[in-house]
């Protein structure tokens, strides 16, 4: 079977959309996306790690809200060092992409998506 997939991208503030009440009365579902690709945008990000640790968490759920060394241990990213990893997340929390939380054991940090506009989901099989 040939694979199919679909994109859609965020909303900005100044798009809307209705739907009727009739097209919803059997139910609306809506699948969840096999991917999340970043714009295609230049951040001039500094660490070249940056791009691959952001990917790795936005799709990895077991990787967002992570540590230097938990995003370490990931085989996407076993090609860059630690100190290119953690200069890539350090970046990232401080350009915003990545909000850091502390926790008793160390930081952690997660994906601020709110951040990242037009962010396209990836829908297929």
């Amino acid at each position: 079977m040939p694979k199919i997939e679909y994109r859609t991208s965020l909303l900005s503030n100044e798009e809307r959309f209705f739907i009727s009440d009739e097209l919803c009365q059997g139910g609306f579902s809506m699948p969840n996306p096999t991917r999340i690709s970043l714009p295609r945008v230049n951040y001039n990000f500094d660490a070249k790690a940056c791009v691959p640790v952001l990917t790795v968490m936005l799709n990895k759920v077991e990787k967002d809200y992570s540590t230097v060394d938990e995003l370490c241990d990931h085989d996407e990213l076993s090609k860059f060092t630690r100190d290119e990893i953690k200069n890539a997340v350090s970046e990232l929390n401080g350009r915003k992409f990545l909000l850091k939380v502390d926790k008793p054991y160390g930081c952690v940090y997660a994906v601020n998506k709110l951040y990242i506009a037009n962010m396209e989901f990836v829908y297929g099989r």
